[in-house]
């Protein structure tokens, strides 16, 4: 999960430690469970310091994303501030990412990579960040309890919180030891549902259509092995890509997001070119083993064949996501 932190310290003094120690604590706990922090300063006026101290603090070399005004933008003298600070970081895998166009396009960039804002404290800044992520329909969870713009923005956002995420966001955090635990379990699920996605009927339409049309051709391709209008092996790739083409659309109906005609596309290439995958791998692994491909098996033998590696097609289909971050992950990692 990427979760972007945005705010500032409304009050000082007692109160203002109290902020800062909850971001350095929100940032190591986020890194220690896995999860990447999006960030777009270092000012000290910022959550975002603060943040990256916690993440430093963690010592698990913790990935931040972080964003930040193209170097020819801005005061010399802050991004020089900002380039000491990010240097002494001894624990922090840092992701920069210069950005054009002011503070607010910073913000947007940061929206868009994310899967969740957090938003705590904070001026007009955290205020525009936090209700144009409602605009985009991305998940946003304001932390009231330390004032500020969160605090104004509670009344608009928390319809969208159910009761367990009401609760622990109006507790305070001093209040709780285990409070950014609690949080991060809610935030991982909140995320899952995203109430912020509005749901059209057009689209709910479109997916139980296509899911009916995918599963009665399956059945069909399945029942036609037999009747020998095409090749076995053309008919068992029948079979696996639309199998994988359903567990995609299952991953997609958990994940509430926006799914939009782009994403069908994308996925139906997807679905075709993991067909394809398991299918070679299959022909590979049976060559190996018996001598023969796929290519001399007819009748039962296409059907058995055909329904067991729908199932390996389902699965992948429906993991895709989860292979693709791994994957993702350890390239990055390689490369950096």
């Amino acid at each position: 999960m990427k979760v972007f932190i945005v705010g500032s310290p409304r009050g000082a003094g007692a109160e203002g430690e109290a902020f800062r120690e909850f971001c350095r604590e929100l940032g190591q706990v986020l890194v220690q469970k896995g999860h990447q922090v999006i960030l777009c300063s270092t000012s000290e006026t910022t959550a975002d310091r603060y943040v990256f101290e916690g993440v430093d603090r963690a010592a698990v070399n913790g990935k931040v994303v972080h964003f930040r005004l193209d170097q020819t933008q801005g005061d010399p003298g802050r991004r020089l501030k900002a380039e000491s600070f990010l240097h002494a970081l001894r624990s922090v895998d840092v992701d920069l990412r210069y950005v054009e166009g002011g503070q607010r396009v910073v913000h947007l960039r940061a929206i868009r990579e994310a899967d969740l804002i957090v938003s705590v404290g904070g001026s007009s800044g955290t205020a525009a960040a936090v209700y144009s992520a409602a605009v985009l329909e991305k998940p946003v969870m304001v932390v009231p309890s330390f004032g500020g713009a969160s605090k104004d923005a509670w009344s608009d956002f928390r319809g969208f919180y159910n009761t367990d995420e009401k609760n622990l966001l109006q507790k305070s955090p001093q209040l709780s030891s285990n409070w950014t635990q609690e949080f991060i379990e809610l935030a991982a699920r909140f995320v899952r549902r995203n109430p912020m996605v509005e749901v059209r009927a057009a689209e709910v339409v479109a997916s139980v259509a296509t899911s009916v049309v995918l599963v009665g051709g399956w059945i069909a391709a399945f029942v036609r092995v037999n009747l020998g209008f095409l090749p076995p092996v053309a008919w068992t790739y029948v079979l696996i890509m639309i199998a994988t083409y359903l567990g995609v659309l299952l991953r997609h109906s958990f994940s509430s997001a926006k799914y939009s005609w782009r994403h069908r596309v994308n996925d139906l290439f997807q679905a075709l070119i993991i067909a394809f995958a398991v299918l070679i791998f299959a022909e590979g692994v049976n060559a190996l083993v018996a001598g023969s491909g796929l290519l001399l098996a007819k009748g039962s033998d296409v059907q058995l064949l055909g329904w067991r590696l729908s199932i390996v097609g389902f699965s992948s289909g429906f993991l895709l996501d989860e292979y693709y971050k791994v994957i993702q992950a350890k390239a990055r990692k390689f490369v950096t």
